[in-house]
């Protein structure tokens, strides 16, 4: 029952952060929309998956960048906002940080990598951009964008004991050896190629091979219950899950959701 209670105590946390988040956007003319399993428990459910430890987010750069900016603000000191430039152990786009909480990031403490300045439960904000129509173009961008991205921590992941297949360690000594300068070149050019596009095919997270959709496929975005919130999803959810390779994740929750044990996630004992 202890576990029940944790974990219950978990999904409200992480509602009532989609909930604050939900406002800051409101506030500011911000669209966003779930994703990952985020989506899956809403579309699936209409409620968070139960072991799920974290909320899935998109939106496009300019809605990114104007979160950053000014969401912090509204948000309040309960919620700390981070992205990659002002934390490098940041893998992803952005993350909002339920200040007080304390959940354990695996993929840093397997690789040995820098810990991030907080490490609680939190909101997960990825880009979602236009993309070339040309898969060739698409997978050149996708490298380039890769070693954009892991520049920070490429050179413990060539080290980590954990990448045990030589291909993979191949990988990450390669892009630790990319010079900054060419790095600060593919962010540039890929900002610009972006910044020309039209966005009626937008690249999103996906597991395996990045997924690609159609802008109908996400906007408008359409509500959907999560718990006891009412959130935008995509406009088709399921092409959208689809494109995401996530057709397991709708099989019966049974067959999904293996037991977790993350009565860790929280520093607070319950009362």
């Amino acid at each position: 029952m202890g576990t029940d209670r944790r974990r219950n105590k978990v999904l409200r946390t992480l509602l009532n952060a989609l909930h604050e988040v939900d406002r800051a956007c409101k506030t500011l003319g911000i669209t966003y929309w779930i994703d990952g399993d985020t989506l899956v428990g809403a579309f699936r459910d209409g409620a968070p998956i139960p072991s799920d430890d974290d909320v899935d987010l998109c939106m496009l750069p300019r809605d990114v960048a104007r979160f950053v900016e000014l969401a912090p603000d509204l948000l309040g000191p309960d919620f700390s906002v981070q992205t990659p430039a002002d934390d490098p152990a940041i893998t992803s786009t952005v993350k909002v940080y339920v200040n007080g909480t304390h959940a354990p990031s695996l993929f840093h403490e397997l690789h040995d990598l820098p810990r991030p300045i907080h490490d609680g439960l939190f909101v997960s904000i990825m880009v979602v951009s236009a993309v070339s129509e040309f898969a060739v173009v698409r997978r050149m961008e996708r490298t380039m964008a890769l070693v954009v991205k892991t520049e920070s921590y490429a050179a413990a992941m060539a080290r980590s004991p954990e990448v045990r297949r030589g291909r993979q360690r191949l990988k990450w000594m390669l892009i630790a050896r990319v010079p900054r300068t060419a790095i600060r070149w593919m962010a540039r050019w890929l900002a610009s190629r972006q910044s020309r596009r039209d966005g009626n095919l937008l690249g999103i997270p996906s597991s395996g091979t990045p997924g690609v959709v159609r802008r109908r496929v996400i906007f408008p975005v359409s509500p959907l219950r999560l718990g006891g919130l009412t959130v935008p999803a995509p406009a088709d959810p399921e092409t959208y899950l689809r494109a995401q390779a996530a057709l397991v994740d709708l099989m019966p929750r049974a067959e999904v959701d293996e037991p977790v044990d993350n009565t860790g996630l929280l520093t607070a004992d319950e009362p």
